[in-house]
């Protein structure tokens, strides 16, 4: 037998697969809000009703580190910059209403809302979680609208009054009823790369009644608004970027799909190969000097561990690892 087809014949190689381990990874970016419904009421115990649905944008810079496998937070935190704006939305409302040392009088009652603004922000840097839950903690929280301004109108037997509130001047703290919820969600984490949908779920459904002092009425107020301020994370594996470009070499996408000279995928990769390279189109090669024969691996970077086998009689459990030089 030839001696170069002999020591073919008795050597392997392979590539060592070694499972990506679990990491903490910190995802630094803005979460747009994504998904909102938001309905606003209000209604005289007298009669009268009045219900709008503004629309509802922002977004909200922050920073969430979480372990790949479980997705378990270890931190999470708002950065400054996070708002909330609602569109124009207000209410006019007609109801018979009975003043005292007057009598019943038709009262149209109106409100508008302009250019509301909400700041989201974190008292002391952070927000805890319930590792459970995934709630955030609301004491860590808080949401102040210091920006639009609100006019309120009142048309009673002909006298029309108004007045406003300029809520930048007047900035006001709004009660966190409801702890907020973070999400995330594995959308793929495979030798390509890996993409995580990442989102904070925030929810007030809250009413309230106030009696007006002087008249016969019971003011009824209701909220409820849900917003979802979401990010997809992604990033490109090593060999993702190498596929991207080498994928039309082979025939096919699986790793063991080879190129024309019978290279498999996943060999190239570890090997550092690009299929523009002629000089690297076989894997491995055989030199005589000084009557020894030599065998070499085309390896211009090592993307993968590589280990290198050898038999005397092929027969199982013969195989011996062989040190790379």
């Amino acid at each position: 037998m030839n001696t170069t087809w002999g020591i073919l014949f008795l050597l392997i190689l392979r590539i060592a697969a070694i499972p990506a381990a679990a990491e903490q990874l910190t995802v630094e970016d803005t979460f747009a809000i994504a998904e909102h419904t938001s309905y606003y009421k209000i209604s005289l115990s007298t009669g009268g009703y009045g219900e709008v649905a503004p629309r509802i944008t922002g977004y909200i810079p922050a920073t969430i580190t979480f372990d790949t496998e479980t997705l378990q937070v270890s931190n999470s935190g708002i950065r400054d910059g996070a708002k909330i704006e609602w569109s124009i939305f207000g209410f006019n409302i007609y109801s018979d209403i009975m003043y005292e040392n007057i009598g019943t009088i038709r009262t149209n009652v109106a409100m508008q809302f302009n250019d509301l603004k909400l700041e989201v922000s974190v008292k002391d840097g952070s927000v805890r979680i319930n590792p459970e839950t995934r709630e955030m903690n609301t004491d860590d929280l808080q949401l102040l609208t210091n920006s639009g301004s609100v006019w309120l109108a009142l048309e009673v037997d002909g006298t029309f009054e108004s007045d406003s509130v300029d809520l930048q001047q007047n900035p006001t703290v709004l009660p966190l009823t409801k702890a907020p919820k973070l999400k995330i969600e594995r959308i793929k984490d495979d030798i390509y790369g890996y993409q995580y949908d990442i989102s904070f779920d925030l929810t007030s459904d809250e009413t309230g009644s106030e009696k007006l002092e002087g008249t016969n009425i019971t003011l009824n107020t209701g909220e409820n608004v849900r917003l979802v301020a979401r990010l997809s994370h992604e990033k490109e594996s090593p060999f993702g970027q190498w596929h991207r470009f080498n994928q039309y070499y082979y025939d096919g996408d699986e790793l063991d799909s080879k190129s024309p000279a019978g290279i498999p995928m996943y060999l190239a990769f570890a090997l550092g190969h690009e299929h523009y390279q002629s000089s690297h189109q076989r894997p491995f090669y055989f030199t005589t000097y000084e009557d020894e024969t030599y065998f070499g691996v085309v390896c211009p970077f090592r993307r993968a561990d590589v280990q290198i086998e050898y038999s005397t009689d092929l027969s199982t459990g013969s195989w011996k690892p062989k040190p790379i030089e």
